[in-house]
């Protein structure tokens, strides 16, 4: 038996996510936080960050550090629980761009996990 997409919990992912993506592309640490859970786990390619105060270092330290920087969302692809997205994204910053695949987990509040996968190994020029 085919199951259907939880509509509302998915609405309720997609708000948050909505924020999260405002929040990066403003630059504004305290937004970003506030989007993820107290408990929250940021998985990157080097390093596994728990809790608001280690994410809000992390994206001190290695993304708001840049002054273009701004995310580009692609599709978002919806778990059929509705508490988990998906979503390819191009990362722009210092005049490169970078490819990544990031994975978010959601309660009816927050970011509860994000696991950020790298397509490439590093930064390419924009042309």
């Amino acid at each position: 038996m085919l199951k259907s997409l939880d509509t509302a919990r998915a609405e309720k992912s997609n708000a948050i996510l909505d924020a999260y993506f405002k929040a990066v592309t403003t630059h504004d640490v305290n937004n970003i936080i506030a989007v993820f859970d107290p408990d929250a786990k940021l998985v990157t390619e080097k390093q596994t960050y728990q809790g608001k105060k280690n994410i809000a270092e992390y994206y001190t330290q290695n993304i708001l550090k840049f002054s273009d920087f701004y995310p580009e969302p692609g599709e978002r692809y919806f778990s059929i629980a509705g508490d988990s997205i998906a979503v390819e994204i191009k990362l722009h910053a210092d005049g490169m761009v970078r490819c990544i695949g990031d994975f978010f987990v959601f309660n009816d509040q927050h970011i509860t996990k994000m696991h950020v996968y790298a397509r490439q190994a590093g930064f390419h020029k924009e042309y």
